[in-house]
C-alpha cells in the first residue's frame, strides 16, 4: 500500500473491524486503505451526532493551544479561516470575542465555499486532517490559501504504538 501523503511504501501495522490499518515508511502517516471510507452520507450521520458547544470549557481547554498560537502570532488585523469548524466553531468563537477576523468553512455545517476564494494568513484545521480522504492534496489546497508566511496550523490526535483502535 502506497502512503496517502507521500506515496511512500507502508506496513500494515493493525486491523479493526476488518479494516486494514497502515503506517508510512518514510513519513509515519498512519491511514487506513482509502477503498475502506465510509460514505459522504455515512459521515455526515456520525458528525451530525457530535456535541460541539461553543460554552464547553473542556473543549475550550483543549483547543487552546490553537487559540494560544494565533495570539501569539498574528494581530486582530490578520484574516483567519477556520476549515471544517463543525457545528461550533468554538476556536473562531473565542477568538472573535478578542476582535479576530475569521472565516468559517465546513462542508455540513458551514458550505458557503466563497471565503475559499480569499488568502488568509491563517488557517486552522482542528481534528479535520484525519478525515481528508486525498491527504496530500487536501493540503496542497490548504497552503494554496496561504498567503506568503501564512500558516496552516493543525492538531489532530498523535498515533502511539499502543494505540488501541477499537476504542
Amino acid at each position: 500500500m502506497k502512503c496517502i501523503l507521500c506515496q511512500s511504501s507502508s506496513l500494515n501495522i493493525a486491523t479493526f473491524r476488518n479494516v486494514s490499518i497502515y503506517q508510512c515508511q518514510h513519513c509515519q502517516s498512519v491511514f487506513k486503505n482509502p477503498s475502506d471510507y465510509i460514505s459522504r452520507i455515512e459521515e455526515d450521520k456520525v458528525y451530525q451526532s457530535h456535541n460541539n458547544d461553543i460554552h464547553d470549557s473542556k473543549y475550550l481547554a483543549f483547543v487552546s493551544p490553537i487559540i494560544y498560537e494565533i495570539q501569539q502570532s498574528f494581530s486582530t488585523d490578520s484574516l483567519g479561516l477556520d476549515f471544517g469548524c463543525g457545528s461550533g466553531p468554538i476556536i473562531s468563537h473565542h477568538l472573535s470575542t478578542y476582535g479576530y477576523r475569521i472565516h468559517l468553512y465546513d462542508p455540513l455545517f458551514y458550505p458557503d465555499t466563497e471565503p475559499l476564494q480569499l488568502k488568509f494568513d491563517y488557517i486552522i484545521c482542528s481534528e479535520v486532517m484525519e478525515h481528508f480522504k486525498q491527504l496530500y492534496l487536501e493540503l496542497q489546497r490548504l497552503f494554496n490559501k496561504l498567503k506568503p508566511h501564512g500558516k496552516l496550523i493543525c492538531m489532530t490526535d498523535i498515533y502511539h504504538t499502543d494505540t488501541d483502535f477499537s476504542s
